[in-house]
């Protein structure tokens, strides 16, 4: 986190998500994002997400900053997941966790570089960038890990079981001109993604965590190739946390 740093002449939302990159934070605030000195607090630009089709405003979603580029998606704000914590329900409303596309920035230009558009839905999770790449997981929406659909539940009682959903495509744009690197159809199973510079290698797994929606079924692990993209190992193990590279 930054000390002593207060931001002024921002209203921000409900849960902001920021990012930090060189001397500026960037702030993700409804439909745009404001990059801030971290030195004087104040703001040097301002982003805004592209629109919708019918031409009302979309909110940003995914927030990251790499190598000079700004990434950002549009939030899907019809698809609220359930929770496993009893009185979320008031802030799940707006936590956001599926888009419906990913595009990108030039920071210094305040330029749109590209805007690709999901054919499915891309799990904010699901998006690791790294090495002039995006790598990310286009899939089905998750029906089963609405709020909407979820059971009533009281402390103490089981929670829902974990199902699967249709599996996806795994791409990699490249992250200046969001042209399609490679594209991998090879049983995408994962919610998540994990990225390595050092050896290449993009992990697919997901987050079966306590507070785990029903699509995080857990028991696999699965490396490709980053830079191409070929299946490298799969390994069906158990665990309770999200795995992480370390070297």
């Amino acid at each position: 986190g930054i000390r002593g740093l207060i931001v002024t002449g921002v209203q921000t939302c409900a849960l902001p998500i920021f990012c930090i990159a060189g001397n500026s934070l960037f702030l993700r605030n409804g439909s745009c994002c404001f990059r801030i000195d971290t030195v004087t607090g104040k703001v040097q630009a301002t982003f805004d997400a592209p629109k919708h089709s019918d031409g009302k405003p979309a909110t940003w979603g995914f927030l990251a900053c790499e190598d000079g580029v700004l990434f950002g998606s549009m939030a899907n704000e019809s698809h609220i997941v359930r929770h496993a914590y009893l009185r979320a329900d008031g802030q799940m409303k707006r936590q956001f966790s599926e888009s419906t596309s990913l595009f990108a920035f030039d920071v210094e230009t305040g330029k749109l570089l590209w805007k690709f558009e999901a054919t499915k839905s891309i799990r904010h999770n699901s998006i690791a960038i790294g090495a002039g790449r995006v790598h990310l997981i286009d899939r089905s929406l998750a029906t089963d890990d609405l709020l909407s659909r979820a059971p009533a539940r009281r402390r103490g009682q089981p929670k829902t079981p974990a199902v699967g959903h249709p599996t996806g495509e795994l791409l990699a744009l490249d992250a200046r001109t969001g042209k399609r690197v490679w594209k991998s159809k090879e049983d995408i199973f994962g919610t998540t993604l994990a990225f390595s510079k050092q050896y290449d290698i993009l992990l697919m797994f997901y987050q079966p965590t306590s507070f785990r929606l029903p699509s995080e079924v857990g028991g696999r692990i699965a490396a490709h190739s980053a830079s191409e993209g070929y299946r490298l190992w799969e390994k069906k193990v158990s665990y309770r946390t999200r795995p992480l590279i370390n070297e």
